[in-house]
């Protein structure tokens, strides 16, 4: 694997993770804008491993992809396999999203409660259950399994001598939700 690749990945992992704390306090949260251009541009590398076409029970669907900030244009293949390509000139369906919700909604990020109002999806083709059922995440739509989480206060405290310690945060392993 090359730098890039490696640095892509980390931002990849690095980006969600951070969304999925911030979005415990904030319902409204995003991934970091600056990052959300690179993601976009690696999105086609995992595309093929993350979406399940067998959730759409053989139907075939070409959707056109159109995101905000940033603006690109692309096409999602449905069918035997899940692909990206060049936006389709007579789509099935289109999509228009911002950009780090289409990336939220490749990695099962996409729980209703956390889908901005300005999604829109026109065509009978397909709806946004669909592309959730899709995109059910890395666990495969079984949440994400088995987590640790932490419960409140989870204040840091400083200790004689000088490193952080969590006295105050308890920790569960309990089913993390699908998000």
């Amino acid at each position: 694997m090359d730098v890039a690749t490696a640095a892509g990945l980390r931002l990849s992992e690095f980006t969600f993770h951070t969304w999925d704390v911030e979005v415990a306090f904030d319902p409204a949260a995003v991934l970091a804008s600056d990052a959300t251009g690179p993601l976009l541009d690696q999105a086609g590398m995992l595309i093929g491993f993350l979406g399940k076409a067998d959730a759409l029970e053989g139907r075939a669907v070409r959707l056109a992809v159109r995101t905000t900030a940033p603006e690109r244009s692309f096409g999602l293949d449905l069918g035997e396999a899940v692909g990206l390509g060049d936006e389709p000139a007579e789509p099935d369906a289109v999509l228009s999203a911002p950009a780090e919700w289409w990336l939220r909604l490749t990695t099962g990020r996409h729980a209703p409660a956390y889908t901005p109002a300005n999604v829109t999806l026109t065509g009978d083709a397909l709806t946004l259950d669909d592309l959730r059922r899709v995109f059910p995440g890395f666990s495969g739509g079984r949440g994400f399994g088995i987590g640790l989480r932490v419960l409140p206060p989870v204040l840091p405290r400083v200790l004689p001598g000088g490193g952080p310690s969590f006295p105050q945060a308890r920790l569960r392993a309990e089913p993390a939700p699908v998000m």
